[in-house]
């Protein structure tokens, strides 16, 4: 929505924090290595912010 309404006014290109091209574990252990934490999100932002 954001790239439809405003991407003229962007100053960096839109980056995307989600789950890398795996097949989904069913390892409850392993799903947590896959799906992205708060700190990769905050490295997205702030990798944006720069």
């Amino acid at each position: 929505m954001l790239a439809d309404k405003c991407f003229s006014d962007l100053k960096a290109p839109i980056t995307r924090v989600g789950l890398p091209h795996v097949p989904m574990p069913f390892s409850a252990g392993l799903v947590e290595h896959i799906i992205p934490n708060e700190q990769q999100v905050i490295d997205a932002v702030r990798r944006v912010m720069a």
